[in-house]
């Protein structure tokens, strides 16, 4: 049987048609698992990394006659959406993020009644939806990002106009929430976006309905919060990213109830606005996701207040925006988010280093759990992974260069951290320098 299929996996094509069978991540464990089989396969797993992309969701949302509890993802291969099984919870005004390769659905309302507490996680391998301990605050037109490996929930409102300065934060690894300091500035209908151990809250809205230009940044770690230079367009119900340390506001509608085209960008590490974008994405309610670097706007709402299936590609390189297949239905309020099928945030490569042999001695015979954490794409390494350098040998010193040692081993596993920045280098030496048992 083993030759039978080391016979047929020497075939250049069929090797890469399993491997786009058994996906990516399944591909590259084999390669890790067995120098015999994996060799086969190897050769493919650069055509696959070339083909696998962040997956697409939109969650919920509202009609013109209903609140939604559907799921769409959006297909690559064929342009198409795929509908998945529906949220346990039909919601709208609802916010989303991803992390460790799942995704989480929070808060929202539905026929502009009080606000929901419901927490629910998705499986996209299982395709099950699970129902989590609650959010302690009930609230709708949050904002959610992820950042030190928790899952912060920002903002809100409860009923009517009783707005919300709370943010506390859900670790999947525990199931608990946390209550953090509260926002310098209640508000709703903002954005967030994750960057690295913090988070970034932008825009919004007042009680009184004052539409809010304030950013401020919330480090994970230390538990405080940072006023940051105020937007040039202040808006309401837009969305937000970081992408190659740039924080980007799309969207939303500003003080006149207009709808905003321009995106504002500011840069992390210089500390201000630079000139903004003018794109034609003049709509609020929408949701974002992030594909390297491009935004995918879903939704929404347009100037004249009409529901929008719109599924726009912006193209920050080019500053172009490119018209993909719409969603299967019109639709405002709604959430979305990517999750990245390259590894996932945690996906891992197992493979075995032996005394004195390849990457140096760990321990003997010990197993190996090589775990890529998707860091911000400037490479910094979260505070709380400032650890203690830890090069596995000399085989090949500029993918360890930002290598930390994870403490938490549990008998002969040890977990080995990754910044982004060593992912291009990981990419071409992952099926051949890891992979050697």
């Amino acid at each position: 049987c083993a030759e039978l299929l080391d016979q047929v996996l020497r075939r250049q094509q069929v090797a890469h048609e399993v491997g786009r069978f058994a996906g990516l991540e399944m591909s590259s464990r084999l390669c890790a698992l067995s120098r015999f089989h994996g060799a086969n396969l190897r050769s493919s797993l650069a055509l696959l990394r070339q083909d696998a992309r962040p997956e697409l969701y939109v969650f919920g949302g509202q009609t013109s006659r209903q609140t939604l509890a559907s799921v769409e993802r959006f297909d690559w291969d064929s342009s198409t959406w795929e509908s998945l099984p529906p949220m346990p919870t039909a919601r709208s005004f609802c916010c989303a993020a991803a992390l460790g390769g799942k995704l989480f659905v929070f808060g929202g309302e539905r026929d502009q009644r009080a606000a929901f507490a419901a927490a629910e996680c998705f499986d996209p391998v299982s395709g099950d939806w699970e129902r989590l301990p609650p959010l302690p605050t009930p609230r709708a037109g949050c904002c959610a990002a992820a950042a030190a490996k928790r899952l912060m929930v920002c903002g809100g409102l409860v009923m009517a106009w009783q707005v919300l300065d709370v943010a506390e934060g859900y670790d999947p690894d525990t199931r608990k929430w946390q209550r953090y300091p509260p926002m310098p500035t209640p508000r709703c209908g903002c954005a967030a976006a994750g960057f690295a151990d913090r988070v970034l809250v932008c825009g919004g809205q007042l009680a009184d309905g004052t539409v809010l230009d304030k950013v401020e940044m919330l480090s994970v770690p230390t538990e405080s919060w940072e006023c940051l230079a105020a937007l040039p367009s202040a808006r309401s119900g837009c969305s937000a990213a970081v992408v190659a340390g740039t924080l980007l506001v799309v969207g939303g509608l500003g003080g006149s109830g207009l709808t905003i085209p321009v995106v504002d960008r500011f840069d992390l590490e210089a500390r201000e606005w630079t000139s903004p974008l003018s794109v034609t994405l003049a709509r609020a309610g929408a949701a974002l996701c992030v594909v390297g670097h491009t935004i995918h706007l879903l939704g929404g709402f347009d100037g004249n207040r009409q529901d929008c299936d719109h599924h726009d590609a912006l193209d920050l390189r080019t500053s172009t925006v490119c018209a993909l297949r719409p969603l299967p239905a019109p639709r405002r309020l709604c959430c979305g988010a990517a999750v990245d099928n390259l590894f996932g945030d945690w996906a891992c490569m197992r493979t075995v280093i032996r005394e004195g042999e390849g990457w140096g001695c760990l321990m003997e015979d010990c197993e190996v759990e090589i775990s890529i954490r998707a860091e911000a794409e400037d490479g910094r390494t979260l505070e709380e992974l400032r650890q203690v350098p830890y090069n596995l040998g000399s085989g090949n010193p500029q993918v360890f260069f930002h290598c930390m040692m994870f403490v938490t081993a549990s008998g002969s596993n040890v977990r080995v951290l990754l910044a982004r920045s060593a992912l291009p280098t990981l990419a071409q030496t992952a099926a051949t320098s890891f992979c050697e048992d």
